[in-house]
């Protein structure tokens, strides 16, 4: 699974800020170039767009902690948060596999990343709201995982699909 970034959020209310003021400089994150290719690939644009993108709509709005308070430091913990996340073998844990045609209650999925030490994420599908598109992790202030607030947008049961090269 990949990156899609690290948003700053309010608890309650429309979701945001954006755009916060800033831009992105790519010579800031050469250091992590390898855990990005891995991590947090765009697989529509050329590289670094996405990443570039991300930075200037959530990045800069994340500057007023101290430990996201520079392009370098939002990239690197939101690669360090990915890197501490083993999402496939916690759902194997729970007898979770990713197939094509298995449905799974979504609970099923929320429980088995909460028992993982995630917090309880949010879904997000697409055809017909049954297949997974995105797993989305919540987290507070110092980067810790707590439950979503926010709402899935799934089905009760759900699909996890194979991934295929």
């Amino acid at each position: 699974y990949s990156i899609h970034g690290l948003w700053p959020s309010r608890k309650t209310g429309p979701m945001g800020p954006f755009f916060c003021g800033g831009n992105f400089v790519y010579s800031q994150i050469q250091d992590l170039l390898s855990d990005m290719n891995q991590y947090w690939t765009d697989y529509k644009n050329e590289i670094p767009s996405f990443w570039s993108h991300e930075y200037e709509k959530h990045g800069t709005c994340a500057a007023s902690l101290p430990s996201l308070n520079s392009e370098y430091k939002f990239f690197k913990a939101t690669l360090d948060l990915r890197k501490s996340m083993n999402i496939l073998p916690s759902f194997a844990a729970a007898g979770i596999v990713p197939s094509d045609g298995q449905s799974y209650h979504i609970n099923q999925l929320k429980s088995a990343m909460n028992s993982a030490g995630y917090g309880t994420p949010a879904f997000s599908c697409f055809h017909g709201e049954e297949h997974i598109t995105e797993l989305r992790f919540c987290t507070d202030k110092n980067l810790k995982f707590i439950d979503c607030p926010i709402r899935d947008q799934c089905h009760d049961l759900v699909m996890l699909d194979a991934i295929h090269y």
